[in-house]
């Protein structure tokens, strides 16, 4: 290839990257609107932050890192967190998928159960819900 049609391809590539650059530049702005800084959120969950850990482990759970999520949504709970309570109980009931095999949540229905209980107890309706469920098929 002659050294100008070397430049004229390079000038090619170029109109055809720099579009998908600016094009994954907004996308990574839309997900950060949406979602916030994952790397901040992850921050505040390690330091305390209840209501971070919770929004964290929704995060793995919705990447399906449910074992990873489950570890987050425990820490919440035992910090008085009514919704992270519920998610415990659900993912202990009825088990949840990971994306791999060891980032997937069994089922321990008598855990389970208690902590659906608990959170139906303060009249959270999903709990109440999945405690109708789960006395439907006898767990």
């Amino acid at each position: 290839m002659s050294n100008g049609g070397s430049k004229l391809c390079l000038i090619y590539l170029a109109m055809i990257i720099a579009p998908v650059a600016v094009a994954q530049d907004q996308l990574t702005k839309l997900f950060t609107l949406g979602v916030g800084n994952v790397a901040e959120i992850k921050e505040a969950a390690e330091n305390g932050d209840i209501k971070a850990q919770v929004r964290l482990a929704g995060l793995l759970a919705a990447d399906f890192r449910s074992a990873e999520a489950l570890e987050w949504y425990r820490k919440a709970a035992s910090k008085g967190s009514l919704d992270a309570a519920y998610h415990v109980g659900h993912m202990l009931l009825f088990g949840a998928m990971g994306i791999n095999p060891k980032q997937g949540v069994k089922p321990e229905h008598t855990e389970g159960i208690f902590w659906i209980f608990t959170t139906a107890a303060h009249g959270y309706t999903a709990a109440c819900h999945d405690m109708s469920k789960a006395y439907q098929q006898g767990l």
